[in-house]
């Protein structure tokens, strides 16, 4: 069980037995609607799959009452949100905190289980390093990913045109010499040495890609890397 990065059956050795860890389904909202004389649904747009939840039950042990609730309280810090790899799987979960519930076994060792709200399923985080102007990339899973682009020129650009991410190619002014830009699909940003550049890009949208087969192209020579989780429903 990791934990934002943290090996909780590490830090927590004796004190936790981890006993079932559960994921449900997602939740799908549908979109469809029945006219007056139709014999079929007729469908608005495409599903929507939303989050799920993931139970976690565990023993709690300690050599008091106080241990315990010291141990439970920390327990509630460590699964606030972030990310969460579960026992034998690869998968990895975003998440929020949802409820707790605990029942006393015996003395001083407690039955405690905590919900979780998920809300993606992460593979294992791909990364591409690429030079040149052009680059095809396959990309698994079953959702749509965002998508995590860095590139650098070894001259200064007048400008620099990025095309087969987004839906329409978009062009970054400007660019100095072995400048290191990140157009991050996973934050929202978009960066020349970790200053914002929005300003002198026509970027509508950031990048992201369906799982298959796609093309970045580059407008000039450039040294890059692609890094991206494949997602899953």
């Amino acid at each position: 069980m990791i934990v934002n990065g943290v090996d909780l059956h590490e830090k927590y050795k004796k004190n936790v037995t981890w006993l079932s860890q559960t994921i449900q389904p997602r939740n799908v909202i549908t979109y469809t609607d029945w006219l007056d004389t139709g014999i079929d649904p007729v469908k608005i747009k495409p599903n929507r799959y939303t989050d799920f939840e993931i139970y976690i039950d565990m023993l709690i042990k300690g050599n008091s009452k106080e241990e315990c609730e010291q141990l439970m309280s920390s327990m509630l810090s460590e699964f606030d949100s972030g990310i969460v790899k579960l026992d034998d799987m690869e998968f990895q979960y975003t998440f929020d905190f949802k409820s707790e519930n605990r029942e006393l076994v015996k003395r001083w060792l407690y039955h405690y289980e905590l919900t979780l709200t998920g809300y993606n399923k992460l593979g294992t985080r791909q990364s591409l390093d690429f030079a040149g102007t052009e680059q095809t990339f396959t990309v698994p899973g079953t959702d749509k990913t965002p998508l995590v682009l860095t590139v650098s020129s070894n001259i200064a650009l007048n400008s620099l045109t990025i095309e087969g991410l987004t839906e329409q190619a978009f062009t970054i002014s400007e660019v100095q010499k072995d400048s290191k830009i990140v157009i991050d699909g996973e934050n929202c940003t978009i960066t020349e040495n970790g200053e914002n550049i929005l300003g002198k890009t026509d970027l509508w949208e950031f990048p992201q890609a369906e799982p298959g087969s796609w093309t970045l192209k580059l407008s000039s020579v450039c040294t890059a890397n692609l890094s991206y989780y494949p997602r899953y429903r």
